[in-house]
């Protein structure tokens, strides 16, 4: 049985950016989870702003 490679550190970054990317393909095509996830950004960014 042969061993895995390690991933590198930048395999890592590239495959968390591929793979972050086809999640926000997948919210922008449904509109009602598009609107629930901006709804979510907008409290984060709220609850960001009351914090400092």
């Amino acid at each position: 049985m042969a061993k895995s490679k390690k991933l590198t550190r930048e395999d890592i970054l590239e495959k968390k950016s591929i793979a972050e990317r086809a999640h926000y393909q997948r919210l922008k095509s449904d509109p009602i989870k598009f609107a629930e996830q901006r709804e979510k950004e907008k409290i984060e960014i709220s609850k960001e702003k009351r914090r400092r």
